[in-house]
């Protein structure tokens, strides 16, 4: 796994599809190569290890994100749930857990994905898959 803060070769697909723009907090598992502007927190670099290690063909892999948002729902809810099982792993305070657990439901329950589940729902599917 690298690490590069240049833009990714997809990324004018993406900023088509859904007007992202580059720095902050954008972040992007293409190849074998995680793409971001700022400082990685380590859950967040688990995360896009998840996509990394599902990218086979990342050009089809991509093309299946952007235009399948069932394919792109199950991506994003494996990656969240990793995610979530090394913040178990690495934080012992409970509510604590349950901030991080409360902002990645936001984050898979938002706009950027589609608004695809309800942050309940979310918040349950991360615990549990």
């Amino acid at each position: 796994m690298k690490f590069s803060t240049d833009k990714p070769a997809i990324f004018d697909r993406l900023h088509e599809a859904y007007g992202v723009e580059w720095g902050g907090t954008l972040v992007v598992a293409y190849g074998d190569t995680i793409y971001h502007s700022k400082p990685l927190d380590p859950s967040v670099i688990v995360h896009e290890s998840v996509h990394l290690s599902r990218q086979e063909s990342p050009v089809q892999w991509w093309e299946s994100y952007i235009r399948n948002k069932d394919f792109r729902f199950k991506e994003e809810l494996l990656a969240y749930h990793a995610q979530y099982d090394f913040l178990k792993d690495t934080i012992k305070d409970r509510n604590e857990l349950a901030r991080h657990l409360w902002r990645l439901a936001t984050d898979l329950s938002g706009a950027m994905y589609g608004n695809i589940v309800s942050h309940k729902d979310a918040m349950r599917l991360i615990k549990m898959t």
